[in-house]
């Protein structure tokens, strides 16, 4: 990863001059290159504004917040392999931006995290004198810390800072760290993961990934609702392929709120000079949103890097290449982390007519995707005093459980089960079943015989698995 100024150390009163005065000089040796004519080569890969990279645990947040003030838009930041930038010097690395010196700034400007690099963020910590605790000095103290939340605040909008964000720091107390380690947080933040592995396949998954995981960034330009996307069914369509002008382009509709579907496209960079070697931070090619009816309305384009075509979850250590400078591939469904989602709830056994027990417990749904869009779901439910339960199924990714499951569905403790919800168990397809609403008269502490109930039959037509959500 390519740097032309480096802030390394702790972050120290004067570090502000000093970073102006390195940009200042950047700026003068760029603008010499320029003068000499007749387009030097290292000027082709300078880019308008430089990159700072950054290794620091971090230091005085009044310096950072002076640099935020100052000098954003100045330059661009990274961090590379091995190196970790904490608590202050986070705040600076925000504040990395893109020139207007073309494609070239598009490469290498913003702000840039190795796979291997550590980024961490936590709440200001009030820094009281030794021995100084009356209510005036702590008093002082806590306005200053204060103070410096203000600060941010009011710079978020101009270094795109995510309210997201800010609310995590802040939770995060001073002597703990929260680190941006999962391709989820880079997307939501805007951070470019790079140098990493890309998708080698074009297929559905890599598309759904990349369009799913970019879809809350257009509802919140278009003013849409965010949404869970691996909620069930929010998705109808898979993607298709086809060709336009010598290029392969993956398509499918994406549901938008007020919007309706919005027709997402991902076509990948084919030039082999620019995707292969020359420049290692660079995006997969290009992802447009199309608006509107028919797609007639505005277009919005985004650059996917590697973290877009995996999971959320997918920590991004496991798109670490082996050797930086060359580009390195896998199927996404090698590099995504399997999606969990784990409920608190009660669990219960009918036997025939009877509700033989009941108990708290946690069920666990891990579902595992495949480059077709097929997934494998295992659901895991855990007892305090009891062994726990394990089944697993095959379905569809990101549409929740199997619908309308047959007799074969499941596999229930390795043996074959079929699994309904019923939300009105006493008059639904339980055919009234007297333990099942025994058990939701228990679950609801007597109060009603209707609750939204998985109930798990087994091959004998007696035994019953019952699950309900602890709302």
């Amino acid at each position: 990863m390519s740097c032309h100024i480096k802030l390394e150390g702790p972050i120290e009163k004067g570090d502000q001059e000093q970073l102006r005065a390195e940009v200042a000089a950047y700026a003068k040796a760029r603008q010499e290159l320029r003068l000499r004519g007749d387009s030097p080569p290292q000027l082709e890969w300078m880019p308008s504004i430089p990159r700072i990279c950054l290794d620091s645990p971090g230091g005085s947040y009044n310096e950072a917040l002076e640099i935020l003030e100052q000098d954003f838009g100045t330059f661009a930041t990274a961090i590379g392999k091995g190196m970790r930038c904490e608590s202050a010097c986070a705040l600076i690395f925000m504040a990395g931006a893109s020139g207007d010196g073309g494609s070239i700034d598009l490469e290498l400007g913003g702000r840039v995290l190795h796979p291997l690099g550590k980024l961490g963020f936590h709440a200001p910590k009030l820094l009281v004198p030794e021995g100084q605790y009356d209510k005036q000095v702590v008093d002082a103290v806590y306005s200053q810390s204060v103070r410096h939340i203000a600060r941010l605040v009011g710079q978020m909008n101009k270094i795109s800072f995510p309210e997201s964000l800010l609310e995590r720091m802040l939770l995060t107390p001073p002597e703990q760290m929260f680190y941006v380690s999962t391709a989820g947080h880079a997307i939501d933040w805007r951070i470019r993961v790079a140098p990493a592995v890309f998708p080698s396949e074009l297929s559905p998954l890599a598309v759904w990934n990349a369009c799913y995981n970019a879809r809350n960034l257009v509802a919140e330009a278009l003013g849409e609702a965010r949404v869970d996307i691996y909620q069930g069914n929010f998705w109808q369509k898979p993607p298709v392929f086809y060709e336009k002008y010598s290029n392969l382009i993956g398509e499918m509709p994406i549901p938008m709120g007020s919007q309706g579907d919005v027709s997402c496209k991902f076509q990948p960079d084919t030039d082999p000079i620019l995707y292969n070697w020359y420049i290692p931070t660079t995006s997969a090619g290009m992802l447009m949103f199309e608006i509107g009816e028919d797609h007639t309305g505005r277009t919005l384009f985004f650059d996917p890097y590697a973290n877009y075509f995996v999971t959320r979850a997918t920590p991004l250590t496991v798109l670490a290449r082996t050797d930086d400078s060359r580009r390195e591939y896998a199927l996404s469904s090698e590099l995504s982390a399997p999606v969990a989602k784990s409920t608190k709830g009660i669990c219960g056994w009918t036997q025939g007519d009877q509700l033989t027990s009941y108990s708290r417990c946690v069920e666990t749904i891990t579902e595992t995707p495949r480059e077709d869009l097929s997934a494998s779901f295992d659901l895991f439910y855990q007892f305090e005093d009891n062994e726990p339960i394990e089944v697993s199924a095959e379905g569809s990714f990101a549409l929740g459980l199997p619908a309308n499951p047959t007799k074969h569905s499941f596999r229930f403790q390795k043996h074959w089960a079929s699994m309904e919800v019923d939300g009105m168990p006493d008059a639904g397809d339980d055919y009234n079943e007297p333990g099942v609403d025994d058990f939701c008269l228990g679950v609801t502490n007597g109060e009603s015989p209707w609750c939204t109930v998985r109930i798990f039959r087994m091959e004998n037509g007696q035994d019953r698995f019952l699950f309900w959500e602890d709302h």
